[in-house]
């Protein structure tokens, strides 16, 4: 039957016109035998066994069949060996890649076809066979079906090694193929994290480097706030702020540490100086500036504790400055009293019938007023001195009238003339006595007339 002629068939929704080797070769051949051949003669891939597992469950008589049968054909000598595949074909897979498994049949197929044709042409022979004949067909076809699927079973087992083979090979390939991937994603890996670390470093670098220039800058400020006593003010522009700056960006530097130590000690010392000035107040504000800088500094509590040690002295010394200052002032107003006591006693009214006395004097010249008339008209002034302990007066000439004199707080005066008032002088243990007219005249021990103002 032309596959042509079959195709059409089909394409035209007719029945398929080759009829099957089960109505042609009834009562002459084995029917699983027959079924085979109709089931290899499908006309579609799908239509045949695609698994040497189908074409088993096709002669289920296989398995039974002896290890090894060997028979002779009548006009051959050929013999063909059975083996037991029992246990060969319990290995085989169930299923297997249909495109795989198509062409590892195609032989088994044409063998089958052939077969079929040679056997379903039983209308060409006009003899038919006998019984005998018969019998021997069958078992000999049953042998050939039988050497067929064995040597598809090898064909499939060597296939199967094979593609074993393959596998591994493949498998290996991959493997390989895998680890030369791996190995080159590890290089990259490597280098893009030595490419991001050498970025992180340098980026860090410069960071470095900016945040290093930042505090030198503020450094720089702050030396120069220090120099011109900018320590705590104004706000933004004093030393303080600009180094506590720099702790921010490096709590570990050296110099910040060291210039607001700095800065406290100015604090204090301008509190010391502020102390020896007597001015409290400001001494402790200075120290109260200080403990803001470095709150609990021993170098304050020293400082504070100093002050107050400072302010004490200084208290007590004047309390005792005012203590004695009020025993002085009680002293002199005891000395004053005393003397102005000694005054009244001693003092008396001169008349104009005598001259003053040495008490007179003394006590005209100690603050006392005495007023009076000089008792010759004939002199115009009388001079007054003691030259060993008694006191004399000394008439000038020239005098034309009585004038009025008078001696008030140490000095002697008159009112008339041209003369003026004059004062006592003392120098030491020595008076000098100077004339009208100023000049020095006559030096005695107690007391100077005449210095013309």
């Amino acid at each position: 039957m032309d596959a042509l002629v079959r195709g059409n068939a089909r394409i035209e929704g007719k029945p398929d016109p080759m009829e099957p080797a089960v109505e042609k070769g009834k009562g002459r051949y084995s029917m699983l035998f027959l079924r085979a051949i109709d089931a290899a003669l499908g006309f579609t891939p799908e239509e045949r066994p695609q698994t040497v597992a189908e074409w088993k469950r096709l002669f289920p008589t296989a398995e039974k069949t002896q290890p090894v049968t060997k028979t002779t054909h009548r006009s051959q000598a050929d013999t063909v060996t059975v083996v037991d595949e029992e246990g060969q074909a319990s290995t085989i897979p169930g299923k297997h890649d249909q495109n795989i498994v198509k062409w590892l049949l195609a032989g088994l197929i044409v063998a089958l076809i052939a077969i079929g044709f040679h056997l379903l042409l039983p209308w060409k022979s006009a003899i038919k066979p006998a019984p005998e004949q018969q019998q021997t067909t069958e078992a000999k076809q049953q042998q050939i079906l039988q050497e067929a699927v064995r040597k598809t079973l090898e064909a499939e087992a060597q296939r199967k090694q094979q593609e074993e083979q393959v596998r591994l090979a493949q498998e290996a390939e991959a493997k390989k193929v895998q680890e030369e991937q791996e190995r080159l994603a590890a290089l990259k890996k490597q280098e893009k994290e030595r490419l991001e670390q050498e970025r992180a470093q340098a980026e860090e670098a410069e960071a470095a480097r900016r945040k290093q220039q930042r505090i030198e800058k503020l450094l720089t400020e702050a030396d120069k706030a220090m120099a011109a006593s900018r320590l705590t003010s104004p706000a933004g522009d004093n030393a303080l702020e600009y180094l506590q700056s720099v702790l921010k960006l490096d709590a570990d530097n050296l110099r910040a540490r060291q210039g607001i130590g700095r800065v406290q000690s100015r604090y204090l010392k301008l509190a010391e100086s502020a102390g020896q000035q007597g001015e409290w107040s400001k001494a402790e504000f200075y120290i109260n500036k200080a403990d803001i800088i470095q709150p609990g500094a021993e170098t304050v509590f020293m400082a504070r504790d100093k002050l107050a040690k400072q302010k004490a002295k200084e208290e007590k010394e004047r309390i005792k400055l005012a203590e004695l200052e009020r025993k002085r002032i009680e002293e002199e107003k005891k000395i004053i009293e005393e003397d102005r006591r000694q005054a009244e006693l001693a003092f008396v009214q001169p008349t104009l019938d005598r001259a003053m006395t040495r008490d007179e004097i003394i006590s005209a010249f100690s603050g006392k007023t005495v007023e009076g008339y000089h008792i010759k008209k004939s002199f115009s002034f009388t001079r007054y001195y003691d030259p060993d302990g008694t006191l004399e007066a000394v008439s000038k000439k020239k005098g034309v009238r009585v004038g009025q004199w008078s001696a008030v707080e140490g000095m002697l005066c008159e009112d008339f003339g041209r003369k003026k008032c004059r004062r006592v002088v003392e120098q030491g243990e020595a008076v000098k006595k100077f004339g009208a007219d100023g000049i020095l005249s006559v030096t005695y021990n107690k007391f100077m007339l005449g210095k013309k103002l």
